[in-house]
């Protein structure tokens, strides 16, 4: 039997997050030092690079989102390849701060958004009804995988030939492979192209997507849009602070910087851990309380925390902390579109990732207050026992009363 080419899609789905995540996110942190001297920068300002890509995604997002519901998606993926490339030659290239600072925040940032992280989510949940959450789980999976398998080829190419080789290098390779991806993939399924354990119904819906996008406004006045939006992007929020405030957390409980590290590879390797399992059953129960659960989990294993004597604890419970917080990333994106449908699903993730964004940037400094205030991270898991049980009551809220929106246009912008 033929395999069906959704799962090409999930494949090349993540060997594109293992790329792009693993050039920009997870191995941003290779560059500091050498970057750092050369120019003369403090840390500080340093990191104020990754900030500038983070705010030039949430804003570059609803502008992406918005073109992948209106324009073919190769399209968008063609135009990102090249911006992403491009913005990682002109740092290879540049003695000056203002072009770096332009390159991170519109060619690196939008390359970010349109050539991955809102870009596939859109691609696979194209190609897929019935399996949609383990063709997700395992597409996202690659985030994870990039902070494996992309650092060490960068480092071994800045130890032997510095890192602007290094950068113009990585900029090459996007640039050749997204563009070959963008002439290549197809966005959809062909009429009568059925996802396997599919309906005809159902695949009817899925290929309702030619419909006319909803308006921006159509969801900024939904309720449930709202509750939904800020649910994800507090879950986001906590997942993305508990993992920078890991190795801190690790110091406090008198574990060296490479214990430390080590507790935190586990965080990350949980995380993967529930990725896999959840493309095992997740498309065997209702994604709501699906995920309403893995919160309810959460809460206790937040609040336990407080009880923790000793590093062998605090290892056991980082672990299955990430095991609760480790699916929230395929899921939620899953769980947008069984509610708003397809039609606009590129404007719905658009809308979303700026509140997430801020939420996580809140979150982060937040914990960091928190630490100075009180001397721990105490208050920390308190706040979030507290933010766990607010979304469980949001979700609950949000679940509709009727079938999930059918994946067509709701009001024509």
């Amino acid at each position: 039997m033929r395999l069906y080419y959704g799962w090409r899609i999930v494949i090349l789905a993540a060997v594109i997050y293992i790329l792009v995540f693993g050039s920009t996110v997870s191995s941003f942190s290779l560059y500091v030092v050498p970057v750092s001297t050369e120019f003369g920068l403090s840390r500080a300002e340093m990191n104020g690079a990754f900030v500038l890509i983070n705010v030039g995604s949430a804003i570059w997002a609803p502008f992406i989102g918005r073109a992948l519901d209106r324009f073919p998606l190769k399209l968008i993926l063609g135009v990102s390849a090249l911006l992403i490339g491009a913005g990682f030659i002109t740092l290879s290239l540049s003695h000056w701060i203002w072009l770096s600072m332009i390159a991170l925040a519109i060619g690196i940032a939008i390359g970010l958004d349109g050539a991955a992280m809102l870009t596939m989510t859109v691609l696979v949940t194209r190609w897929f009804k019935v399996h949609r959450a383990r063709a997700m789980t395992l597409a996202v999976t690659g985030q994870a995988m990039g902070k494996v398998i992309v650092p060490v080829p960068t480092v071994l190419l800045m130890e032997a030939f510095g890192w602007r080789t290094a950068l113009f290098v990585t900029g090459l390779v996007l640039i050749i492979f997204l563009m070959l991806v963008a002439i290549l993939v197809r966005e959809r399924p062909r009429p009568g192209e059925l996802e396997p354990g599919t309906t005809d119904e159902s695949a009817d819906q899925a290929a309702a997507v030619a419909e006319p996008p909803a308006s921006v406004g159509y969801f900024l006045k939904m309720r449930q849009f709202w509750l939904i939006a800020v649910g994800i992007a507090l879950t986001f929020g906590i997942s993305a602070t508990f993992a920078i405030s890991v190795v801190p957390l690790g110091l406090d409980y008198g574990l060296t910087m490479t214990q430390g590290a080590f507790m935190a590879s586990a965080y990350a390797g949980a995380a993967v851990a529930a990725k896999l399992l959840l493309a095992v059953f997740a498309d065997r129960i209702d994604r709501f309380n699906l995920i309403i659960g893995l919160l309810m989990i959460g809460i206790p294993l937040s609040a336990a925390f407080l009880l923790i004597h000793g590093p062998v604890q605090l290892f056991i419970f980082v672990t299955l902390l990430g095991l609760s917080v480790g699916g929230f990333a395929a899921l939620f994106p899953v769980l947008q579109a069984d509610v708003f449908g397809l039609a606009s699903y590129g404007t719905l993730r658009g809308l979303m990732i700026p509140i997430q964004s801020a939420f996580v940037a809140l979150g982060a400094v937040g914990a960091g207050e928190i630490h100075d205030i009180w001397g721990n991270y105490d208050m920390m898991f308190v706040a979030f026992a507290v933010v766990q049980a607010v979304v469980v009551v949001m979700l609950s809220a949000a679940r509709p009363a009727a079938p999930p929106l059918p994946d067509v246009g709701q009001q024509v912008a």
